[in-house]
């Protein structure tokens, strides 16, 4: 899929950035062994990032399972009330006798 293929467009030329830091810093002074390693930390957060974009790949099927719509909503309320919503008066109109959806 699309965002694996750009994962692996990205990650494969960091990994040569990072290891030719790794070859500077061999025979680096103290000062510039501290950029060698912020572009070695700095890769490897890039590549940590790209890591956690493949889970939207379009090649991972989502799990879908049947979820009580109530519960969802009862959370999702509860969130509001301590948050954004103190100011808010929530009104619940809605079946009680809906059946799960899947979610």
């Amino acid at each position: 899929g699309l965002a694996a293929m750009l994962a692996h467009e990205i990650k494969n030329p960091l990994s040569g950035i990072r290891g030719a830091a790794q070859l500077l810093e061999l025979s680096a002074s103290d000062e510039d062994r501290a950029l060698t390693r912020l572009i070695t930390d700095e890769t490897d957060r890039i590549v940590s990032l790209v890591d956690r974009m493949e889970v939207f790949s379009d090649e991972r099927p989502i799990d879908r399972y049947p979820v009580n719509i109530h519960v969802v909503l009862d959370h999702v309320k509860a969130i509001a009330k301590n948050g954004f919503s103190k100011k808010i008066k929530i009104m619940e109109d809605y079946d009680p006798s809906l059946p799960p959806v899947f979610a």
